[in-house]
Protein backbone atom coordinates (compact mmCIF):
# COMPACT_ATOMS: atom_id res chain seq x y z
CA UNK A 1 0.00 0.00 0.00
CA UNK A 2 2.83 2.38 0.87
CA UNK A 3 4.50 1.62 -2.46
CA UNK A 4 1.31 2.55 -4.28
CA UNK A 5 1.13 5.89 -2.47
CA UNK A 6 4.76 6.59 -3.31
CA UNK A 7 4.07 5.98 -7.00
CA UNK A 8 1.22 8.48 -6.91
CA UNK A 9 3.41 11.18 -5.38
CA UNK A 10 6.24 10.50 -7.83
CA UNK A 11 4.03 10.05 -10.90
CA UNK A 12 5.68 11.65 -13.95
CA UNK A 13 2.53 12.37 -15.92
CA UNK A 14 1.16 11.12 -19.21
CA UNK A 15 4.33 12.30 -20.96
CA UNK A 16 6.69 10.79 -18.44
CA UNK A 17 8.36 8.80 -21.22
CA UNK A 18 9.75 11.93 -22.89
CA UNK A 19 13.45 12.78 -22.65
CA UNK A 20 14.55 15.39 -20.11
CA UNK A 21 15.30 18.07 -22.69
CA UNK A 22 11.77 17.93 -24.08
CA UNK A 23 10.31 17.98 -20.58
CA UNK A 24 12.37 21.05 -19.62
CA UNK A 25 11.29 22.89 -22.77
CA UNK A 26 7.65 22.07 -22.02
CA UNK A 27 8.09 23.25 -18.41
CA UNK A 28 9.47 26.57 -19.64
CA UNK A 29 6.57 26.96 -22.08
CA UNK A 30 4.04 26.40 -19.28
CA UNK A 31 5.88 28.78 -16.94
CA UNK A 32 5.83 31.46 -19.64
CA UNK A 33 2.13 30.80 -20.24
CA UNK A 34 1.37 31.15 -16.53
CA UNK A 35 3.31 34.40 -16.24
CA UNK A 36 1.75 35.81 -19.41
CA UNK A 37 -1.77 35.03 -18.20
CA UNK A 38 -1.17 36.70 -14.85
CA UNK A 39 0.65 39.83 -16.00
CA UNK A 40 -1.56 40.36 -19.04
CA UNK A 41 -4.64 40.46 -16.77
CA UNK A 42 -5.95 37.21 -18.26
CA UNK A 43 -5.22 34.83 -15.40
CA UNK A 44 -8.09 36.06 -13.23
CA UNK A 45 -11.04 37.29 -15.26
CA UNK A 46 -13.83 39.08 -13.38
CA UNK A 47 -17.29 38.39 -14.77
CA UNK A 48 -19.74 40.41 -12.74
CA UNK A 49 -19.08 39.51 -9.14
CA UNK A 50 -17.32 36.24 -9.99
CA UNK A 51 -13.60 35.88 -10.63
CA UNK A 52 -12.59 33.04 -12.95
CA UNK A 53 -9.20 31.38 -12.41
CA UNK A 54 -8.09 30.95 -16.03
CA UNK A 55 -4.57 30.44 -14.71
CA UNK A 56 -5.77 26.97 -13.68
CA UNK A 57 -5.80 25.91 -17.36
CA UNK A 58 -2.00 25.69 -17.87
CA UNK A 59 -1.65 24.37 -14.32
CA UNK A 60 -4.05 21.56 -15.21
CA UNK A 61 -2.12 20.71 -18.37
CA UNK A 62 1.19 20.71 -16.50
CA UNK A 63 -0.03 18.42 -13.71
CA UNK A 64 -1.62 16.04 -16.24
CA UNK A 65 1.24 15.87 -18.71
CA UNK A 66 4.21 15.96 -16.33
CA UNK A 67 3.01 14.66 -12.99
CA UNK A 68 2.52 15.53 -9.35
CA UNK A 69 5.83 17.30 -8.77
CA UNK A 70 5.31 19.39 -11.90
CA UNK A 71 1.90 20.38 -10.55
CA UNK A 72 3.49 21.55 -7.30
CA UNK A 73 6.21 23.55 -9.07
CA UNK A 74 3.84 25.14 -11.58
CA UNK A 75 1.35 25.90 -8.81
CA UNK A 76 4.06 27.69 -6.85
CA UNK A 77 5.05 29.66 -9.96
CA UNK A 78 1.42 30.64 -10.59
CA UNK A 79 1.00 31.69 -6.95
CA UNK A 80 4.23 33.69 -6.92
CA UNK A 81 3.32 35.50 -10.13
CA UNK A 82 -0.15 36.24 -8.75
CA UNK A 83 1.24 37.61 -5.49
CA UNK A 84 3.79 39.85 -7.23
CA UNK A 85 1.14 41.15 -9.59
CA UNK A 86 -1.29 41.84 -6.74
CA UNK A 87 1.30 43.70 -4.69
CA UNK A 88 2.66 45.91 -7.46
CA UNK A 89 -0.04 46.02 -10.16
CA UNK A 90 -3.39 45.43 -8.44
CA UNK A 91 -6.11 45.01 -11.03
CA UNK A 92 -9.31 45.18 -8.99
CA UNK A 93 -10.69 45.02 -5.46
CA UNK A 94 -9.84 41.31 -5.21
CA UNK A 95 -6.14 42.01 -5.50
CA UNK A 96 -6.35 45.29 -3.61
CA UNK A 97 -8.04 43.84 -0.52
CA UNK A 98 -7.25 40.13 -0.54
CA UNK A 99 -3.70 39.75 -1.86
CA UNK A 100 -1.73 37.48 0.48
CA UNK A 101 0.58 34.44 0.32
CA UNK A 102 -2.35 32.31 1.53
CA UNK A 103 -4.64 32.83 -1.47
CA UNK A 104 -1.80 32.89 -3.97
CA UNK A 105 1.25 30.77 -3.09
CA UNK A 106 -0.53 28.33 -0.78
CA UNK A 107 -3.70 28.16 -2.87
CA UNK A 108 -2.11 27.33 -6.22
CA UNK A 109 0.64 25.10 -4.81
CA UNK A 110 -1.92 22.93 -3.03
CA UNK A 111 -4.15 22.96 -6.11
CA UNK A 112 -1.26 21.76 -8.27
CA UNK A 113 -0.50 19.01 -5.76
CA UNK A 114 -4.13 17.91 -5.63
CA UNK A 115 -4.46 17.85 -9.42
CA UNK A 116 -1.28 15.79 -9.75
CA UNK A 117 -2.54 13.21 -7.25
CA UNK A 118 -5.99 13.06 -8.85
CA UNK A 119 -4.55 12.66 -12.34
CA UNK A 120 -2.24 9.88 -11.14
CA UNK A 121 -5.28 7.95 -9.96
CA UNK A 122 -7.11 8.87 -13.17
CA UNK A 123 -4.37 7.30 -15.29
CA UNK A 124 -4.83 4.00 -13.46
CA UNK A 125 -8.56 4.14 -14.05
CA UNK A 126 -7.93 4.92 -17.72
CA UNK A 127 -5.99 1.68 -18.13
CA UNK A 128 -9.22 -0.22 -17.39
CA UNK A 129 -11.14 1.61 -20.12
CA UNK A 130 -10.83 4.78 -22.17
CA UNK A 131 -14.33 6.04 -21.38
CA UNK A 132 -13.87 5.51 -17.65
CA UNK A 133 -10.55 7.34 -17.85
CA UNK A 134 -12.04 10.42 -19.51
CA UNK A 135 -14.93 10.50 -17.03
CA UNK A 136 -12.48 10.29 -14.13
CA UNK A 137 -10.40 13.04 -15.75
CA UNK A 138 -13.38 15.40 -15.92
CA UNK A 139 -14.38 14.61 -12.33
CA UNK A 140 -10.82 15.32 -11.20
CA UNK A 141 -10.91 18.72 -12.91
CA UNK A 142 -14.11 19.66 -11.14
CA UNK A 143 -12.68 18.53 -7.80
CA UNK A 144 -9.65 20.74 -8.42
CA UNK A 145 -11.91 23.64 -9.38
CA UNK A 146 -14.02 23.13 -6.25
CA UNK A 147 -10.92 23.12 -4.06
CA UNK A 148 -9.48 26.31 -5.59
CA UNK A 149 -12.80 28.17 -5.46
CA UNK A 150 -13.67 27.12 -1.91
CA UNK A 151 -10.16 27.77 -0.59
CA UNK A 152 -10.17 31.26 -2.09
CA UNK A 153 -13.59 32.16 -0.73
CA UNK A 154 -12.77 30.92 2.78
CA UNK A 155 -9.42 32.71 2.83
CA UNK A 156 -11.23 35.88 1.73
CA UNK A 157 -13.32 35.89 4.89
CA UNK A 158 -10.37 34.96 7.10
CA UNK A 159 -8.16 37.74 5.72
CA UNK A 160 -10.97 40.23 6.15
CA UNK A 161 -11.49 39.22 9.79
CA UNK A 162 -7.80 39.19 10.69
CA UNK A 163 -6.89 42.48 9.04
CA UNK A 164 -10.24 44.15 9.70
CA UNK A 165 -10.56 45.70 6.24
CA UNK A 166 -13.31 48.27 5.78
CA UNK A 167 -15.23 46.54 2.99
CA UNK A 168 -18.95 46.97 2.34
CA UNK A 169 -20.87 44.04 3.74
CA UNK A 170 -22.79 43.53 0.51
CA UNK A 171 -19.50 43.20 -1.36
CA UNK A 172 -18.35 40.47 0.99
CA UNK A 173 -21.67 38.69 0.60
CA UNK A 174 -21.25 38.68 -3.16
CA UNK A 175 -17.60 37.62 -3.08
CA UNK A 176 -17.97 34.75 -0.65
CA UNK A 177 -21.59 33.84 -1.36
CA UNK A 178 -22.67 30.36 -2.40
CA UNK A 179 -23.83 31.64 -5.78
CA UNK A 180 -20.38 33.04 -6.57
CA UNK A 181 -18.70 29.80 -5.51
CA UNK A 182 -21.04 27.72 -7.67
CA UNK A 183 -20.56 29.83 -10.80
CA UNK A 184 -16.80 29.98 -10.38
CA UNK A 185 -16.58 26.24 -9.69
CA UNK A 186 -18.63 25.25 -12.74
CA UNK A 187 -17.00 27.60 -15.26
CA UNK A 188 -13.45 26.88 -14.08
CA UNK A 189 -14.24 23.15 -14.03
CA UNK A 190 -15.50 23.27 -17.62
CA UNK A 191 -12.40 25.14 -18.82
CA UNK A 192 -10.07 22.76 -16.97
CA UNK A 193 -11.93 19.74 -18.34
CA UNK A 194 -11.71 20.98 -21.92
CA UNK A 195 -7.94 21.58 -21.83
CA UNK A 196 -7.36 18.30 -19.96
CA UNK A 197 -9.38 16.23 -22.44
CA UNK A 198 -7.61 17.89 -25.39
CA UNK A 199 -4.18 17.27 -23.82
CA UNK A 200 -5.02 13.65 -22.98
CA UNK A 201 -6.33 13.04 -26.50
CA UNK A 202 -3.16 14.45 -28.06
CA UNK A 203 -1.03 12.24 -25.81
CA UNK A 204 -3.16 9.20 -26.64
CA UNK A 205 -2.63 9.77 -30.36
CA UNK A 206 1.10 10.26 -29.80
CA UNK A 207 1.40 6.93 -28.01
CA UNK A 208 -0.75 5.21 -30.63
CA UNK A 209 1.60 6.47 -33.35
CA UNK A 210 4.63 5.15 -31.48
CA UNK A 211 2.92 1.80 -30.95
CA UNK A 212 2.09 1.52 -34.67
CA UNK A 213 5.69 2.31 -35.59
CA UNK A 214 6.95 -0.36 -33.22
CA UNK A 215 4.44 -2.85 -34.58
CA UNK A 216 5.44 -2.04 -38.15
CA UNK A 217 9.15 -2.39 -37.50
CA UNK A 218 8.81 -5.52 -35.37
CA UNK A 219 8.18 -7.65 -38.46
CA UNK A 220 11.18 -6.32 -40.41
CA UNK A 221 14.28 -8.50 -40.40
CA UNK A 222 16.84 -6.13 -41.99
CA UNK A 223 19.55 -4.58 -39.81
CA UNK A 224 18.33 -1.01 -40.46
CA UNK A 225 14.77 -1.86 -39.44
CA UNK A 226 15.98 -3.79 -36.41
CA UNK A 227 18.10 -0.82 -35.31
CA UNK A 228 15.13 1.52 -35.79
CA UNK A 229 12.88 -0.82 -33.84
CA UNK A 230 15.32 -0.91 -30.91
CA UNK A 231 15.71 2.88 -30.94
CA UNK A 232 11.93 3.44 -30.83
CA UNK A 233 11.58 1.00 -27.95
CA UNK A 234 14.39 2.65 -25.98
CA UNK A 235 13.01 6.13 -26.62
CA UNK A 236 9.46 5.12 -25.67
CA UNK A 237 10.31 3.32 -22.45
CA UNK A 238 13.36 5.28 -21.26
CA UNK A 239 13.13 8.65 -22.99
CA UNK A 240 16.63 8.23 -24.47
CA UNK A 241 17.74 9.30 -27.95
CA UNK A 242 20.24 7.31 -30.02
Amino acid sequence: MMAEKTKIFTWRGLMGDLDNRTRVMAYLALVIALGALVFCQLGFVPIGSVRLFLVLAPLTVGALMFGTRAGIVLGFVAGLASLIHALFLPFDYYEKFFASPVNSLVLFTLTGLLLGLLFAVTERIGKRGRTAGFIALIISCFIGSWFASTFFQISTYIINMLLNFVIPEELLDVIAGLRGIAIQLVVDGIIMSIVAVIAATIDLRRKSTVARNIHGLAGCRSNDCLYGYCCIQLHYYYGRAY
